[in-house]
């Protein structure tokens, strides 16, 4: 199991949908920094995405943005006693510690 919370500082943000389209709705006209995170690109990667964006009386549109999840290192994780986790069991009849 794992978990990313992100905090901003900000009434105005995003989370993507499926199709990896954004809206974030009420913006007042004005000039703002648009910061990107997605938790499985390298902080460098997520610097190179940020943009200035002006919002119009009419709103603002951001040409699409690709993320790159090349520095994504995964990194297996021990069980809650620090040991590495058994093989699967070929046997699929239910929950291992069941007899």
């Amino acid at each position: 199991m794992s978990a990313v919370i992100v905090v901003v500082g900000s009434p105005y943000f995003a989370i993507t949908k499926r199709d990896g389209t954004f809206e974030i709705a009420n913006v007042p006209p004005g000039k703002y920094d648009l910061t990107v995170f997605h938790e499985r690109a390298s902080e460098s990667a997520l610097r190179e995405l940020n943009r200035k964006v002006t919002v119009g009386p009419g709103g603002a549109s951001v040409p699409a943005i690709a993320i790159s999840e090349a520095g994504y290192l995964a990194i297996p994780h021990t069980n809650k006693y620090g040991r590495e986790y058994p093989p699967d069991s070929a046997d699929q009849s239910g929950y291992p510690g069941r007899k």
